[in-house]
């Protein structure tokens, strides 16, 4: 979780919830993220990811095990940082 942490902070990120579901990222009011990223990650996979008012990333797919959300949530932050 730290390492999530750590990797979060820099891209301006205030909040990461994650749940068997799914879950969602708060962002800061001026996150250092390319919105691009965030446009590509929608358009790729819809059914997966959507924004959720100007500051949310909701992201739907099964996390059953700890270790399964903590590997996702490490791919997307490393997709977010470009």
């Amino acid at each position: 979780i730290t390492s999530l942490k750590l990797l979060a902070e820099p891209l301006g990120i205030n909040k990461i919830e994650v749940g068997v579901n799914g879950g969602r990222i708060l962002f800061k009011p001026k996150p250092d993220i390319d919105p691009m990223q965030i446009i590509t990650l929608i358009q790729k996979q819809p059914n997966i990811y959507r924004l959720d008012g100007p500051d949310k990333l909701r992201f739907s797919l099964p996390l059953n095990s700890p270790e399964d959300r903590i590997e996702f949530v490490t791919g997307l932050l490393e997709k977010l940082k470009g």
